[in-house]
């Protein structure tokens, strides 16, 4: 049995659904038995009917109505024929706790040094690949020099100019795009100061 509960909004279940109890009860049984992270439900028709004590027609139905509501979709194929069907619940998340989810992901979430570490290295690396396939001699010598003349902020600025086809279609239009925006920031800052 798993531990811990999900938030159920009082207007979750309509009038018009508790005409069908059970299939209510079956939804909220799928909720509750979702891997609390993913929303991930493994289960096959089998073990459903057993559960919720109706015929494997009836929960084969029900599941078909939850996905055709667009709460439930099929996760990943079945990878043998007796292995359970896996679904995955769409909106799982505002079936959690709203603290338990920001602890979560406050916990995934990296150090903003590091995100910008991540940034900056994955979009030197585009840039660099952009560099190779134009005539460059040394692309990375030439992305060296870029670095050293201008901040991270301006040749992001620029980067985002050249992938947006903003007039900046060569190197050297895009080193002189990261100097423009450099020029920019450094006379806001002695402005600011």
């Amino acid at each position: 049995m798993r531990q811990g509960f999900i938030f159920l909004h009082r207007q979750a279940i309509t009038p018009d659904e508790w005409r069908n109890p059970g299939r209510v009860l079956a939804w909220i049984d799928l909720l509750t038995m979702a891997d609390y992270k993913t929303g991930i439900v493994e289960c096959s028709f089998g073990s459903l009917s057993r559960r919720w004590r109706v015929s494997k027609h009836t929960a084969h139905r029900w599941i078909h109505d939850f996905m055709a509501t667009g709460r439930l979709k099929v996760y990943a194929e079945r990878k043998t024929e007796r292995s359970p069907e896996r679904y995955f619940i769409v909106n799982y998340a505002k079936y959690q706790h709203p603290t338990e989810r920001k602890a979560e992901r406050k916990a995934e979430r990296l150090p903003y040094k590091e995100v910008k570490r991540r940034n900056l290295t994955e979009q030197g690396g585009k840039i660099l690949d952009w560099l190779k396939k134009s005539d460059i001699e040394n692309p990375e010598a030439y992305l060296a020099k870029i670095e050293r003349g201008c901040g991270a902020v301006a040749i992001r600025k620029a980067w985002r100019d050249a992938t947006h086809g903003s007039g900046v279609e060569s190197p050297g239009a895009f080193f002189a795009r990261c100097k423009h925006y450099q020029e920019a920031i450094d006379k806001k800052e002695k402005k600011d100061s």
